[in-house]
């Protein structure tokens, strides 16, 4: 379930970018914001399966094979 949370993860924080923007009203630098790197850890690690190694990933994967639910 980690690349579901990836995604949706991801989505929350692109439309939280859009809720500030930083263009329009001058606030923070829009191409390091830290809506872009949250959104960049949370797919780096749905992408490198960081699930395995610090959660229950193995487990899950036993029980769901390697479909798009792992």
């Amino acid at each position: 379930m980690l690349k579901i949370a990836a995604v949706t993860g991801s989505l929350l924080m692109l439309f939280m970018y859009l809720a500030e923007l930083p263009l329009a009203i001058g606030g923070t630098n829009p191409i390091t914001d830290s809506h872009w790197i949250e959104a960049a850890v949370l797919i780096i690690s749905a992408t490198t399966l960081a699930g395995d190694t610090w959660g229950l990933g193995k487990w899950w994967a036993g029980k769901v094979g390697n479909s798009w639910l792992r």
